[in-house]
């Protein structure tokens, strides 16, 4: 049957019809960047079609495809097929920081010509830019100036020392009207004229922003309290990464954050103890919390024993790992405090997870050796804090260091068989399969071990569902036994 007349948007190529639109929409949604460049060069009415989408989405990592494609957006646009100004097409920029970049690269026309680019993307909806480029305070002041009134969500590493000539922070005129997301992360001194300018979009947006991502050196660069709201309140805010001094600020008090990243302070100063190295926090504080990730002793601060403070929390990252079996590359993270794994302290803070309003429903850990063999709380402790356990995801800096069966038969023994609602467990060796020089643990080629370990996982918890013990690959179960899947078995939390 012929195509409705109505369905097809332009006319056909000869020798190649244009497909109803439709169907051009599905294609088009199951194809990455490269083979959507391919088909928008068939023809024009493809062309026509097809480059809107090229370029609504733009994610950026490598250098020269990165300079190339900012230089070509800056470019007029007589130049294009059919005339377009082909930087208005942009809804969504992101540019990654990635180790791939040469030594001799050319990050000041990189960043002039992002900021030019930025001035015309009237269009955009999404920024993110970690990569700590020059002229970052322009691409700010660009980025809040009203040259793109459409914008919601702002990711940005600031790392400029002085305002660049011709940029007139004083007198800004901040138009962000639909702004809900800011993610900054502030890696010099930056002047005075510039935390105000922060300060101001923060204090005018503080109602209507769900997602806040504050950080700074606190020794070096001044703490994150300083960009802060003085008169006005977070009151819409779900989403919150900041150092624990800026926890007590009186704009993030009466917060709804749901979901908070709790980021180390640089100094010994409030609202840590330097007697006891410990987070406080107001009893009151964060009452509809539910996913927190922090270090392992900051665990005591959210998870009172008094029943009147409890929180619903029922999601905790230790180390800062999320759900994936990834660390956390906001801010300065991925560092595993060592006496995770020293007996008494991992018993206790354990023993913390009984404590929430709902029960611990997802734990993840980034710590050198899984404490299996150096401590862990025995199979009755272990009963008691974790009755409520779904998931258990366990990310190893170190190999374990001795017989790789030995060591997952325990963990099954020992820990495993203990959980009564397990039903995914993962144990990933990322940190170490990303460097080239170290070799992956025993167990995480070992087919036929794995395949062993998981026979006798399924005797002791027969609710295991999804199992992993590597980053590469997860064991799913099935009517026909366990199969073997490529991919990370979970999504970022």
């Amino acid at each position: 049957m012929a195509p409705d007349a109505s369905s097809m948007s332009y006319g056909s190529s000869a020798g190649f019809p244009l497909l109803p639109t439709e169907v051009i929409d599905l294609i088009r949604s199951t194809l990455s960047p490269a083979d959507l460049h391919t088909l928008v060069l068939v023809n024009k009415a493809h062309n026509m079609v097809l480059t809107p989408h090229l370029y609504a989405d733009i994610k950026l990592l490598h250098y020269p495809s990165a300079l190339q494609c900012i230089m070509l957006l800056d470019g007029p646009s007589e130049d294009n097929a059919f005339g377009r100004n082909l930087v208005t097409l942009v809804q969504s920029f992101s540019l990654g920081e990635d180790t791939s970049y040469p030594e001799d690269a050319n990050y000041k026309l990189l960043a002039s010509t992002l900021v030019l680019d930025v001035l015309r993307m009237a269009n955009l909806k999404h920024f993110s830019c970690t990569l700590a480029l020059p002229y970052s305070i322009s691409l700010l002041a660009a980025l809040l100036s009203g040259a793109v009134p459409k914008l919601q969500s702002l990711q940005l590493t600031v790392s400029d020392i002085d305002i660049p000539p011709g940029c007139d922070i004083a007198h800004l005129s901040l138009r962000v009207p639909r702004l809900r997301s800011v993610k900054l992360d502030i890696r010099d001194r930056i002047p005075p004229a510039v935390i105000t300018l922060i300060r101001e979009v923060l204090t005018s947006r503080a109602e209507a922003l769900r997602t806040l991502s504050l950080f700074s050196d606190d020794e070096h660069y001044g703490p994150p309290t300083v960009y802060l709201p003085t008169a006005a309140v977070f009151s819409s805010l779900e989403e919150l990464a900041i150092s624990g001094r800026a926890l007590s600020h009186p704009s993030l008090r009466p917060a709804p954050v749901r979901t908070l990243v709790v980021r180390e302070a640089n100094s010994a100063n409030e609202p840590f103890s330097m007697d006891n190295n410990v987070l406080r926090l107001d009893p009151g504080a964060f009452p509809r919390l539910q996913r927190l990730f922090c270090y392992p002793r900051m665990l005591q601060a959210f998870l009172p024993e008094q029943t009147r403070y409890r929180r619903p929390i029922d999601t905790i990252g230790l180390n800062y790992v999320s759900a994936s079996g990834s660390v956390h590359e906001d801010g300065c993270f991925g560092t595993p405090e060592s006496h995770l794994y020293i007996p008494s302290p991992w018993r206790s803070q354990l023993q913390r997870l009984r404590f929430s309003r709902v029960g611990v429903r997802r734990l993840f850990l980034h710590v050198y050796h899984f404490p299996s063999l150096y401590g862990f709380p025995n199979p009755g402790e272990t009963a008691n804090c974790l009755s409520t356990l779904e998931s258990l995801v366990v990310v190893l800096s170190d190999d374990p260091g001795i017989d790789a069966e030995t060591y997952l038969l325990k963990l099954g023994s020992e820990v495993i068989a203990h959980i009564p609602h397990l039903h995914t467990f993962v144990l990933s060796d990322e940190p170490t399969s990303k460097e080239a020089q170290r070799h992956p643990f025993e167990h995480a080629e070992d087919l036929d071990l794995q395949r062993r370990a998981l026979a006798q996982y399924e005797v002791w918890r027969p609710t295991l569902e999804t199992v992993a013990f590597t980053a590469d690959f997860h064991w799913k179960k099935t009517a026909d036994g366990w199969l073997q899947c490529l991919g990370k078995p979970l999504n970022d939390a």
